[in-house]
């Protein structure tokens, strides 16, 4: 008679040495995860709107009787942006053309301070300020103030898309 050798299968444990690398695993790529997170929060913007917020609220009455002012200057501004630069037009309540301002802008990046940069107005003509430039692409703030010279002063913020 013949005899037939059967194959024996040796089962496979889960043993502690399993569990341990599991656990090790697991927590590891937990940690990487906040590693990666931890950099991208650090590098991108702080958040920061005010240094001490209690200093800025005592500043709260004049910020107001300010932009109370300027809404009784009746002062309008018209902005165009294009790629190679940007347009202002600025008016007075009667609709008369504003010459003669001294314009300051600052376009600033809504996630970073990286981007930030001033820039340069001159007058092109009665009421009409041109800067001319290349701007980037993407989210920004446009922050205008405008004097006359006599006291009067327009602040405004812009929110623009450069697509």
């Amino acid at each position: 008679m013949a005899t037939v050798k059967t194959a024996t299968r040796r089962e496979k444990q889960f043993t502690g040495r399993h569990m341990a690398i599991l656990i090790v695993s697991f927590f590891g790529v937990i940690i990487a995860v906040n590693i990666v997170l931890a950099v991208f929060a650090t590098r991108s913007w702080t958040g920061l709107v005010v240094k001490n917020s209690y200093v800025a609220s005592q500043d709260f009455n004049k910020l107001q009787a300010k932009t109370d002012r300027q809404k009784a200057k009746g002062w309008q501004s018209e902005l165009v942006v294009e790629k190679t630069g940007v347009v202002l037009r600025f008016r007075d309540r009667e609709g008369e053309s504003l010459s003669g301002l001294q314009v300051t802008a600052k376009m600033q990046r809504p996630s970073h301070e990286n981007d930030d940069h001033e820039l340069s107005f001159r007058e092109n003509g009665p009421g009409q300020f041109v800067y001319r430039g290349d701007i980037a692409l993407g989210l920004w703030n446009l922050r205008i103030v405008a004097r006359d010279g006599k006291g009067g002063e327009f602040d405004k913020v812009y929110r623009l898309r450069i697509r």
